[in-house]
């Protein structure tokens, strides 16, 4: 799975989620509206503290503040957008954990690195829950032969080598890690 088939799940998932990123959104929306409406009742209290104050240099005192204020504001609505996108990551993660076409294009992939004739897989028990049985047939693996190994305190997906040499974390949350830049910027831009 390529970074632009990552991509394009991406924004699928974030479709089918829609409602519930809506919901985040709204929220963040209004996060922002009463930390601007905060940040400027204490700019007006502020600024007319320093009016009565000092007359000599009110100019350059306001100027100050009011960059201050500035960059305040352009700090929290940051802090907001950034949450909202580790928001939409966290539901990315759960929506792609929950959908069997994800999981087995996850495993395939892993399977087909390890560039291994035979390999073993390991799935945490939710992966498992969804997979269901028998689910190695429906895997694209040709040429590799694949076992499933017994349930332990895995979580996500990896695959191992035959001799447990090499081993490779395709968990939904490692892929979303590995290409973590990318999604950043494509919710980013759907959040805009």
């Amino acid at each position: 799975m390529n970074t632009d088939s990552v991509c394009l799940l991406c924004e699928q998932v974030l479709g089918d989620a829609g409602t519930e990123a809506e919901a985040i959104l709204k929220n963040a929306s209004e996060t922002i509206l009463e930390k601007t409406a905060l940040a400027e009742r204490e700019m007006e209290k502020t600024l007319a503290g320093m009016t009565a104050k000092a007359n000599r240099d009110t100019g350059q005192e306001i100027k100050k503040l009011q960059s201050r204020i500035n960059i305040e504001k352009m700090r929290k609505a940051s802090a907001v957008k950034e949450r909202r996108i580790d928001s939409v990551i966290a539901l990315l993660d759960r929506k792609m954990s929950s959908r069997k076409d994800i999981l087995l294009k996850l495993v395939s992939e892993a399977a087909s690195s390890i560039g291994e004739n035979e390999v073993r897989i390991l799935l945490g028990g939710e992966e498992r829950r969804v997979l269901g049985e028998g689910f190695i047939k429906e895997l694209n693996l040709p040429g590799i032969s694949a076992t499933l190994e017994p349930p332990g305190e895995t979580r996500g997906i990896r695959v191992l080598s035959a001799d447990g040499r090499i081993m490779f974390d395709n968990s939904c949350r490692a892929k979303i890690a590995r290409d973590k830049d990318k999604i950043r910027s494509v919710i980013g831009r759907w959040l805009k």
